[in-house]
């Protein structure tokens, strides 16, 4: 294992992967063994350590930098209800900082309690990360938005505030709700370039309009010059 990689820090990124019983379903490795591995304990053998660090989004010892690494995060706050802080995690897959920016309906407020009430509640939170080389897709909890105690100030807005930096995604875009974007879908959204929609993105679309494929066809022929 890398030796700026300690075991201490490794246990603090776990909180990307639902905790360590997240990562143990994740690897299949048991949970109590995960555990006694972080806390300094032989419990692991190297192929086992292997696939912990791979879970965790590492490749011999660095940050993988050719996929989009996919987080899940399940709390912001913490038991003295104060922000829970990233930071320490943060500084493993980013030492230098990086730069963050958010879904459109990644926020708090009446208008998102009004929608959850009324079951046309937003998707999760999601929010981008990245220094120019390795990219992260965040996840949150239903309901759950992060806090600046959160990030403090390892991680700038995109561009230079939260409610600036808004990710050119949309409610119905699944490949980054859903799934994970590749690397080119990534920098495209980040950087603001226009995409062409995926075939599972007219799909979602057509089925949220709640048309059928002909009245689609029929709309995009009449918007034709």
């Amino acid at each position: 294992m890398n030796n700026e990689l300690n075991r201490k820090d490794l246990k603090q990124a776990c909180i990307f992967f639902g905790g360590i019983r997240g990562l143990s379903r994740l690897t299949g490795i048991n949970a109590g063994n995960i555990s006694k591995w972080f806390n300094g304990q032989s419990t692991l053998s190297d192929e086992k350590v292997s696939v912990v660090l791979n879970a965790l989004g590492f490749q011999d010892g660095s940050i993988d930098t050719d996929h989009v690494h996919s987080w899940i995060l399940n709390k912001v706050i913490n038991a003295n209800l104060q922000a829970t802080d990233l930071t320490q995690a943060l500084k493993l897959y980013f030492p230098k900082g990086a730069k963050i920016a958010k879904a459109p309906w990644a926020i708090a407020g009446l208008k998102t309690f009004k929608r959850t009430i009324k079951g046309n509640a937003p998707p999760p939170a999601i929010y981008a990360i990245t220094d120019g080389q390795t990219r992260v897709v965040l996840h949150l909890k239903a309901n759950l938005i992060l806090h600046k105690g959160n990030i403090k100030s390892h991680l700038k807005w995109r561009d230079g505030s939260e409610a600036k930096s808004i990710l050119n995604i949309t409610e119905n875009h699944q490949v980054w709700i859903e799934n994970l974007p590749s690397i080119q879908e990534f920098d495209a959204v980040w950087n603001n370039l226009k995409t062409t929609p995926t075939l599972d993105d007219v799909n979602t679309s057509i089925q949220s309009e709640g048309i059928s494929f002909e009245e689609a066809i029929k709309r995009i022929r009449q918007n034709q010059p």
